[in-house]
């Protein structure tokens, strides 16, 4: 039975006696608690961050983490693994009560509006699995060159061979159930149904973003963008590409009125309802190089993006420009001081420099953050579960020329 991937999501008010220094005191714990959360067989990535609140900088806490299975026991790991930090980092919440971290989250956790996967139905343990099973195969393959004339074995007599000498691992081979549409929605179908439903929404708000675009750039006060190189980008640029992965985090206010919130969370369900139906497999719009993300609307009308991906922040950032660049601005256009748009779509995002500078202007150092698989792309998941799905079963010559390729 497929294991489906969740999100969790806790934002609230840090205690007025824990305030102070608790940024100095996250970052003095980072190792060590990364180092327990290891325990957390639940768990692909997590991170803590302060956020801006109504009683100024850093006065929110939120967490967040990826995680397999369903919560309780996700949450009863979690408290387990991170019992030595407690007090730190669950007793910094005004209304936390020690020991009732599920309680907490009952009253505390805010819903993701969109939720996207780049390798939906594998599980941490799996995805470990996948990666153990290549490395050793590729280890066998290296032990069968020399001692074997390999010259004019075929490729299933290799193929063969390798799978004879794992006989005996722990190593799990074979398919699994991942939990993707046994018959997903084929994109002429999806398209159908968008130009029926989505389209007669089109054609009333595309005008008034007009409008309202129009107001919000003769009335909105001027905001002064961050540029790259400033020294309070620091902390951020010192934390990345420290491993394989990155985590960003960006918190900026939604713009004003029921307008824009409406809109809002029109986009982000119909990003949704695109991620469930045509984008499971994950890749988005080309871009494969995220592992998680979401965006999340706060009480306060902020809008926080958490995201887990592969490769350098101009890396990801430039592909969110050339593949997604529509997307991102129908989302984040209906916040303040993102790039100026037209008709809610155009421009925005596609304006790289105004982009990039904004993006980093509202990016929030993350505290601690967490990677259950630090040294695998998106892609290498993927990889090594064809490896897994291949190990199994009776395959052509071709079949196992392209499986002994993926080693």
């Amino acid at each position: 039975m497929a294991v489906r991937q969740q999100a969790l999501t806790l934002v609230a008010p840090v205690r007025p006696s824990a305030l102070d220094g608790l940024s100095a005191r996250l970052d003095a714990a980072e190792s060590d608690v990364q180092d327990a959360l290891v325990a957390v067989m639940s768990l692909h990535f997590a991170r803590f961050v302060l956020l801006d609140g109504p009683a100024g900088p850093g006065t929110r806490l939120a967490f967040e983490s990826n995680h397999d299975g369903d919560l309780a026991p996700h949450l009863a790991s979690l408290s387990q693994a991170l019992a030595p930090f407690e007090d730190l980092l669950f007793g910094s919440w005004e209304g936390y009560e020690k020991g009732d971290l599920a309680g907490f989250v009952d009253k505390h956790a805010v819903l993701a509006s969109t939720f996207y996967l780049g390798h939906p139905g594998l599980t941490v343990p799996q995805i470990h699995n996948d990666r153990d099973l290549r490395l050793q195969l590729e280890d066998l393959l290296d032990d069968e060159v020399d001692p074997l004339d390999l010259a004019g074995a075929s490729a299933v007599d290799v193929r063969a061979r390798l799978l004879g000498r794992l006989q005996g691992t722990e190593l799990s081979t074979g398919p699994i159930d991942r939990g993707l549409p046994p018959q997903p929605v084929s994109t002429i179908v999806f398209w159908t149904l968008v130009l029926l439903v989505v389209l007669p929404l089109v054609v009333v708000i595309v005008p008034l973003a007009l409008l309202v675009e129009w107001n919000e750039r003769r009335t909105e006060p001027p905001r002064e963008l961050t540029p790259e190189g400033d020294p309070r980008l620091d902390p951020i640029n010192e934390r990345e590409d420290a491993i394989t992965q990155n985590g960003l985090t960006h918190h900026v206010a939604l713009r004003p009125g029921l307008y824009r919130r409406t809109v809002f969370r029109i986009v982000l369900w119909f990003l949704e309802t695109t991620r469930q139906l045509i984008s499971y497999e994950g890749q988005l719009n080309g871009i494969g190089s995220i592992h998680f993300a979401r965006w999340v609307l706060l009480d306060d009308d902020s809008v926080l993006f958490f995201s887990n991906y592969d490769g350098s922040w101009e890396a990801y950032l430039g592909d969110f420009v050339d593949k997604a660049h529509i997307y991102l601005t129908a989302v984040w256009s209906n916040t303040k001081w993102f790039p100026d748009t037209n008709g809610l779509v155009f421009a925005g995002a596609a304006k790289e420099n105004a982009f990039k500078q904004w993006t980093r202007t509202f990016q929030v150092e993350n505290r601690i953050w967490y990677s259950a698989y630090k040294t695998l792309t998106v892609s290498q998941v993927l990889k090594n579960a064809s490896v897994r799905e291949g190990a199994s079963g009776d395959m052509t010559e071709n079949e196992a020329r392209d499986w002994l390729a993926l080693l």
